[in-house]
């Protein structure tokens, strides 16, 4: 079998340039911590530069933020004024704003079929 894609997970931006130079397959993507409250600059452009995706892992960090993710007033407020919730708007902006794939879990068939539906978002350059 032939390998087609790899990833990284974690990795600097001084760890992927060496990947990047010595590897015979390059990367596809790249996961990290990536949320409002923890984004991190240098690697969005390097990626950017380098065509890489960009996937977030642990988009809400549920774990850490103690729901401030969620809880966000200009978040909540943008979600209200587009009548989708917290979690959509932030997901939408990771995937259409910021260029990476959010991962997401649920198990409620209701949230997959929200979360479908956010092509159809559309937010202002301000926003």
């Amino acid at each position: 079998k032939t390998l087609r894609n790899i990833g990284l997970s974690g990795f600097s931006t001084s760890q992927m340039e060496y990947i990047l130079s010595s590897a015979v397959i390059k990367p596809f993507a790249i996961q990290i911590k990536f949320n409002p409250f923890s984004m991190n600059p240098e690697v969005i452009k390097f990626c950017q530069n380098h065509d890489l995706l960009l996937i977030a892992m642990s988009p809400l960090d549920h774990q850490n933020s103690k729901g401030k993710i969620l809880s966000c007033s200009v978040i909540s407020d943008i979600a209200r004024n587009h009548n989708v919730s917290p979690t959509q708007n932030f997901c939408w902006h990771g995937q259409y704003k910021s260029q990476t794939l959010p991962v997401v879990q649920t198990l409620n068939t209701d949230h997959i079929k929200e979360n479908i539906m956010l092509s159809n978002l559309k937010l202002s350059e301000s926003e």
